[in-house]
């Protein structure tokens, strides 16, 4: 998703059937704050067998399971940093800490 304009307190994307590795955000212009980073998503359970059949038996098993925050925790980075506010302040799960860049321009945080 893509966002052009300054961004509202609080952004909720609903993506189905998406795959990915990471969030990246980015700001042209100015300083980038932002507070908490939530992505819910589920794992999916790994191939009953890994070698190549087709018998049906041996097809991947999805095991539903709640959605939950798949980024508290995880690495992140940003370009610059302004004080203590650093990149692994978006996944922390606290909604009081954020991150701060500098002012500079083409900031992000991923």
């Amino acid at each position: 998703a893509t966002v052009t304009e300054a961004a509202p307190r609080l952004l909720v994307y609903d993506l189905v059937d998406v795959e990915g590795s990471y969030v990246n955000i980015s700001l042209d212009t100015d300083i980038l704050n932002i507070e908490e980073i939530e992505v819910y998503g589920y794992y999916l359970a790994e191939f009953r067998n890994s070698f190549p059949t087709t018998d049906v038996s041996f097809a991947p098993t999805l095991t539903p399971l709640p959605a939950t925050n798949i980024a508290l925790g995880k690495r992140a980075e940003q370009s610059t940093t302004a004080g203590d506010h650093t990149a692994d302040k978006a996944i922390d799960g606290n909604i009081n800490t954020m991150i701060h860049t500098t002012q500079m321009t083409g900031n992000w945080w991923m």
